[in-house]
Order: structure tokens, then sequence, then C-alpha cells
């Protein structure tokens, strides 16, 4: 399950006590996500996928562009561009 909290400015889930996250700031008309972090020990299972596409589903949803400084978010958005309309490198 995957919530935002806001305040930390970051989407998360907590898997087996750890936690995985995608951090953002919000710029103008902007989500910028900064960083994306799976646990080790969770990696290859597409946590980061999910918590990336609840991001842009978020952000798309309160009339924001996505915009990555994180690589890895980089690579999901550009896999998901032609899926993903509004979603920006």
């Amino acid at each position: 399950m995957v919530t935002h909290n806001s305040e930390a400015q970051r989407f998360e889930s907590t898997i087996a006590g750890h936690l995985a996250q995608v951090n953002y700031r919000i710029s103008g008309h902007r989500m910028i996500i900064t960083h994306t972090e799976v646990p080790e020990a969770f990696r290859g299972n597409r946590i980061g996928e999910h918590l990336l596409a609840f991001a842009v589903e978020s952000a798309r949803k309160d009339g924001l562009e996505v915009v990555a400084e994180c690589s890895y978010a980089h690579q999901f958005l550009k896999r998901a561009s032609s899926r993903a309309p509004g979603a920006e490198r």
C-alpha cells in the first residue's frame, strides 16, 4: 500500500518493516522527483515502479507536470511516456 506523506514530501510504502520511498519537491506547477529508494532486499520486485506510478497519478490529479532529477525516475518516465502523457524527463 502506498501512502502520500505530504509533510515529508514523499510517497512511501513499508515492506516488512522497511521504508521504500519516492521523494519530491513542488516548484510552481511541477512535481520534481528527487530520489527513489527501495531497500536492497526488495529491489527487483517493481516496488519503485509502483511508487512512481502512484506519484505520477497523484501529480496528474493535482494538475502538476512531473519532472525527474532522480535517474531511476527518469528511466521510468522515459519508458512510460508513450503510455502516460504528461510525464516529462
